[in-house]
């Protein structure tokens, strides 16, 4: 775009018209920019405090956007770093921030030294022949630079890996999964009602929602994945010396039971399922035993996409017998 009331610095700007599948109710598009490519200043995000962007809301009514980043992580592989959502004022410029400024996102992935790409997505768009195309307007991409960035300090328990009492704690868990171009993540938050509390004054509540992708009418598609919620153990190397294995409190918020798996990935890249019952309302705690817990990257539990619903999370902790 070249029209000057859409710029906010410069000579242009991106226009944006997101317009999914007709009749999609799920699947929100997505633009991607690859930080690895020659066209873009650096991927090394180590000494950024911050990456912000200004977007023109060209509607009548507040939109939505959501942005995360793809990093190569302690893995490996590319790994989501949480999503975070910002309400568009209409008819203005609104500065976004992604914020990684305390550290522990740094922590959690590699120091943010290989980001692949930041993830713009967009909740609300073009569902029909008949909607209206909401238009936005993205300029000035930008870092904030600090060449003496905040060091993450956290004070662990005895035998904690992960307890959930602290806000940072959610920068620790992945909960993403890709089917079919759909960007499928479990709402993440930090509970306080003690009712799903196994320890301490809070608990990690994961909300899965069900997915359907309404194809030629009157047919409905429902993708059938599992969705992982998956920590990585490079992250806690120093909580994990010596540790036989890991224990997690798990609570099933439902009316129902449910088939959950708890898994492992070895450094080789082989899955591990342990396969979880839990009735109505169960509070279970899983354990996760390999033959050697040093040679595991990664671990945690999964949910069946078709299991719409909510657990809570508590209490990841060390084994050493």
């Amino acid at each position: 775009n070249t029209d000057k009331k859409y710029i906010k610095q410069g000579e242009a700007s991106l226009h944006v018209l997101p317009s999914g599948d007709y009749g999609s109710t799920n699947a929100y598009p997505f633009i991607y920019i690859g930080c690895d490519r020659p066209y873009f200043a650096t991927n090394d995000f180590s000494d950024f405090d911050y990456i912000s962007l200004d977007v023109y809301n060209d509607t009548d009514k507040e939109l939505t956007i959501k942005m995360h980043l793809g990093v190569f992580g302690y893995s490996g592989l590319l790994e989501d770093t949480p999503i975070k959502t910002y309400n568009l004022t209409p008819n203005s410029w609104n500065n976004i921030v992604y914020d990684f400024s305390d550290g522990s996102l740094k922590t959690a992935f590699n120091n943010l030294k290989n980001v692949s790409q930041i993830f713009i997505q967009f909740p609300e768009y073009k569902r029909t022949k008949d909607d209206e195309v909401n238009s936005l307007y993205l300029d000035n991409l930008k870092a904030k630079v600090n060449k003496n960035p905040t060091e993450y300090s956290k004070k662990f328990k005895t035998g904690e890996i992960l307890f959930f009492e602290n806000p940072q704690d959610l920068n620790f868990v992945d909960a993403r999964a890709y089917e079919m171009n759909i960007i499928f993540n479990a709402e993440l938050c930090i509970n306080t009602n003690p009712q799903f509390v196994t320890e301490g004054q809070k608990s990690l509540k994961c909300e899965f929602k069900k997915i359907f992708i309404e194809m030629d009418k009157p047919f409905i598609f429902t993708p059938k994945f599992w969705v992982p919620i998956q920590i990585y153990t490079e992250t806690f190397k120093r909580q994990l010396a010596g540790a036989t294995g890991v224990s997690i409190d798990i609570i099933n918020a439902n009316s129902m039971t449910r088939n959950i798996k708890a898994f492992y990935i070895l450094d080789d890249a082989t899955l591990t399922e342990i396969a979880v019952n839990l009735d109505a309302d169960q509070i279970a705690t899983i354990t996760i035993k390999p033959d050697n817990m040093a040679d595991v990257t990664a671990f945690g539990i999964m949910n069946y996409s078709e299991n719409a619903g909510t657990y809570y999370i508590d209490n990841i902790k060390v084994l050493t017998d």
